[in-house]
């Protein structure tokens, strides 16, 4: 909302200083990103405010702002060591599983190894009831069987209880092909409504929200339920009501 903001009070306004105020605040936004060290969020985050940056008809003020944002970004991911050493991993990646006790080997393990456990099993629970699935409240119980079953040389899993990590893993899981599909269909119907609007904004919101399905159950929490609901009910009710009073 900040980003479309900037492009509104450079494109339209033609009131500079206000957007330089206003990217202060953003930059504040990506700052504690790269404190927290959450590589999906912060890339997300990159890309769909480049969406609404470039999606304007004047290219040349709203990209001194994008490589404001690239260029931070940037600056963010080679100093922050977090963000540094996960992408060093993944270039370097290696499937294997944890191994050993997590309480000596904790600086051994990584993140990528316990996902990889987690995605295994999710996939293995999956094979089994691949239509229907198990129902939500047994997901997470299934999914520890399966690490207690399968991962006896380490008790990261025990220490530790995962879920998913994927909110499509976890809707397959829980409500199996059918559940999927569903969820998937309400979401595009949700996407191209904000086509058919042209409400860039939300076509960024939604897009935003299916990257990070990917790295984890946002919708298993509250705090994800309230934010997705929210956001989703006012941008899609907000142009049904803007509809309304231009027929009237």
């Amino acid at each position: 909302i900040l980003i479309y903001k900037i492009k509104n009070e450079i494109v339209v306004y033609k009131n500079y200083k206000k957007a330089f105020l206003i990217s202060l605040v953003v930059f504040y936004f990506f700052y504690w990103q790269f404190i927290i060290g959450a590589r999906m969020p912060f890339f997300s985050t990159i890309i769909v405010c480049l969406f609404i940056l470039f999606n304007t008809v004047n290219k040349t003020k709203t990209a001194i702002f994008s490589f404001l944002i690239i260029a931070i970004s940037v600056f963010l991911v080679l100093k922050n060591d977090r963000i540094g050493e996960r992408f060093k991993n993944l270039k370097n990646y290696n499937f294997s599983f944890p191994e050993g006790k997590y309480e000596d080997n904790y600086p051994n393990i990584s993140n990528e190894q316990i996902r990889n456990g987690i995605y295994f099993c999710s996939f293995e629970n999956i094979k089994l009831e691949p239509f229907f699935g198990y129902g939500a409240g047994d997901v997470d119980a299934k999914l520890q069987s399966c690490y207690d079953e399968t991962f006896t040389n380490t008790d990261t899993y025990k220490v530790i209880h995962y879920n998913s990590h994927n909110e499509y893993l976890n809707i397959l899981l829980s409500s199996g092909i059918i559940g999927l599909v569903l969820f998937l269909f309400s979401k595009i119907y949700f996407l191209r409504k904000a086509a058919a609007q042209k409400n860039y904004v939300y076509i960024s919101f939604i897009c935003y929200i299916f990257l990070n399905f990917c790295f984890e159950n946002i919708l298993s929490r509250h705090d994800g339920v309230i934010f997705y609901s929210f956001f989703n009910s006012l941008f899609f009710f907000q142009y049904n009501n803007l509809n309304e009073k231009s027929t009237n």
